[in-house]
């Protein structure tokens, strides 16, 4: 029988696990470090088995309890956790413009009403009027001063630029519309 000696301390030395490395340069041997790698037929580690298991639980949830509603539902039961989508009022998706201003209060306006003819007549610089949300804006002062620069133009070739408003703007910035605000649009 064959014993190794450690050479320092003369006691019986372990042998180290030998290191297999595929192909002829591993990433890690620059650091000076090598990677060990399981010999095939060890089976799988504690967190393999864990992700398996947790996979295949996710399988049999999904299989029971996400089936179609017309198909026939394995071990009984199971098929009265269902609702019953026939019954149910259709989802109406909401209006990203509605929920950009459904927060603020309502823009406080005048009781003056304006025609969208008119309104188009004043769309320069020197005389801006721009419709968001319904509210007649004359934002002729303001425009020197806006952030976005000539882009608040843009607003005054729609009917309402309510939508363009939302893209660029944060919904707290709905409170300054009130001191623009001249009337709202005859419809």
């Amino acid at each position: 029988m064959q014993s190794f000696l450690s050479a320092s301390t003369g006691t019986p030395a372990r042998k180290a696990a030998p290191t297999v490395h595929h192909g002829a340069h591993h990433p890690l041997a620059e650091f000076g470090q090598s990677q060990s790698v399981q010999p095939s037929g060890k089976g799988l580690t504690s967190i393999q088995k864990l992700l398996l298991f947790a996979g295949a639980g996710l399988l049999v949830f999904l299989y029971l309890f996400m089936m179609p509603s017309n198909s026939s539902v394995p071990f009984g039961g199971v098929s009265k956790l269902k609702r019953d989508d026939a019954h149910q009022p259709p989802v109406i998706p909401q209006d990203p413009v509605a929920m950009f201003f459904a927060p603020s209060p309502p823009i406080a306006c005048p009781d003056a009403h304006f025609l969208l003819k008119d309104i188009k007549a004043h769309n320069t610089a020197e005389e801006l009027w721009i419709v968001i949300h319904g509210a007649v804006l004359n934002v002729t002062r303001f425009v020197p001063n806006h952030p976005g620069g000539a882009a608040i133009l843009e607003g005054a070739k729609q009917d309402d630029a309510a939508t363009l408003f939302a893209q660029f703007h944060s919904p707290s910035t709905t409170s300054l519309l009130s001191g623009f605000c001249i009337g709202r649009v005859r419809s």
